[in-house]
């Protein structure tokens, strides 16, 4: 198996050759002086070149070249490598790792191995989540490797669920029948996907009432909020507030995963905490004060940007319109010429570009007062700053048009 790294061509192919010229050093050695500071060598070029890492491993695995055999520096030296890239001291670790640790230690330290490689590129966002990026080169490995290994299956599931690939489907549905409980979570959450972007109704029904099934016998954070998210807004069930704030503390109550169990329930809370301090949805209406008082058009101004994935608010309505990373939202029923979301309150306009028209950002619009904003290249995200805009008035904003989605959303199972 090929060594791959992250680095460039150039660089790569620079760090090869003078691994190529220290491995050269050590066989063309006349004396075990010469050899052991030609090793020593290797090993110094061990924390910055993946191919000399690697070799290191090899030398402390076998004890090659006179070194005696230490499997704890073994795995330190096919550790390091892995970061640096090598692939072959990934799959090496995963598969057999040279230290011995106990079996749960062992299956956790995969899992990272794995994830490490597979999600090279992991971005914070500023609503708590992680945007993750998938290694090609890496994943294809997987792939031929996952063929005959239903532990690499999950783990290949899970990878691609995390970067948002389309190749998770089909490898969920594969674990999920080798009896994977994690995979079948995630096939159910691919199912809802489904259900909402069904062209036909009856197939959406379809897919939600198998994902449904799937989600009942799982007692998992990410199934409840699952839960949480359908009863809270979904064409196919009638709403229940109860019941998803129900679903949202069992989440937060579980154990899993801490900070994606927090980024994915606080929108909720929030929506609820409002409500609870008479913001209640019936009484969000623009004429609570008499007057419509909420802002019309603004101009973008140029100031480091503000992301608007950190405000709820704005984050459950991207969830609630079922709004993707380009605008467009999952209920063709209720989009726009564009693809975005509108109602009668707000709308969702995805960016265009044409030879009749001249090119135009992405924007939200608010229809009884005409405020407009522009979203940046991920329509989740507002990316200017509008210093004339007050945040309280469109946080009020934005809870309105959520009233307003769940709505719209529940006229389409009539």
């Amino acid at each position: 198996m090929e060594c791959m790294n992250r680095m460039g061509p150039d660089e790569a192919e620079h760090f090869q050759e003078r691994y190529r010229r220290v491995a050269a050093r050590i066989e063309e050695a006349t004396d075990r002086h010469d050899r052991r500071r030609a090793v020593g060598r290797l090993y110094e070029m061990s924390w910055k070149n993946p191919y000399a890492a690697y070799r290191a491993g090899e030398v402390s695995e076998f004890g090659l070249y006179g070194r005696t055999p230490d499997h704890v520096e073994a795995a330190n030296m096919y550790l390091r490598a892995h970061r640096l890239g090598d692939t072959r001291a990934t799959w090496k670790l995963i598969e057999r790792n040279p230290c011995s640790v106990p079996p749960e230690e062992a299956e956790a330290g995969r899992r990272r191995l794995f994830m490490d490689a597979a999600l090279p590129v992991r971005t914070r966002l500023a609503d708590g989540t992680w945007d993750c990026g998938a290694a090609d080169g890496f994943i294809e490995e997987a792939e031929a490797m996952a063929e005959r290994s239903p532990a690499l299956r999950e783990l290949l599931t899970e990878a691609l669920f995390r970067a948002g690939d389309g190749r998770c489907r089909a490898w969920a549905e594969r674990s999920a029948a080798d009896g994977c409980e994690r995979s079948r979570l995630v096939l159910a959450l691919c199912l809802l996907e489904d259900a909402d972007s069904a062209e036909d109704p009856e197939d959406g029904a379809r897919s939600f009432g198998e994902a449904v099934g799937i989600l009942e016998g799982t007692d998992d954070w990410m199934a409840h909020l699952a839960f949480a998210d359908i009863l809270f807004s979904s064409r196919f069930t009638e709403s229940d507030d109860s019941a998803a704030l129900d679903h949202l503390l069992k989440a937060v109550s579980s154990g899993g995963d801490p900070d994606g169990m927090r980024a994915a329930a606080l929108p909720y809370l929030e929506y609820y905490a409002a409500s609870l301090e008479g913001m209640e949805p019936e009484t969000r209406f623009l004429s609570r004060s008499g007057e419509t008082s909420f802002p019309g058009r603004s101009v973008r101004t140029e100031y480091p940007p503000l992301s608007w994935s950190a405000v709820s608010e704005w984050t459950l309505l991207m969830r609630v319109t079922r709004t993707r990373e380009d605008g467009v939202t999952d209920y063709r029923e209720l989009r726009n010429d564009g693809g975005g979301f509108e109602d009668d309150v707000f709308a969702v306009i995805p960016a265009s570009s044409g030879h009749d028209m001249p090119d135009a950002p992405a924007s939200f619009v608010f229809k009884p007062t005409g405020l407009e904003m522009e979203l940046g290249d991920d329509c989740r995200v507002v990316r200017a700053v509008y210093e004339d805009l007050d945040e309280e008035q469109l946080r009020t904003v934005f809870l309105i048009c959520v009233d307003s989605a769940r709505r719209s959303v529940g006229r389409l199972r009539a």
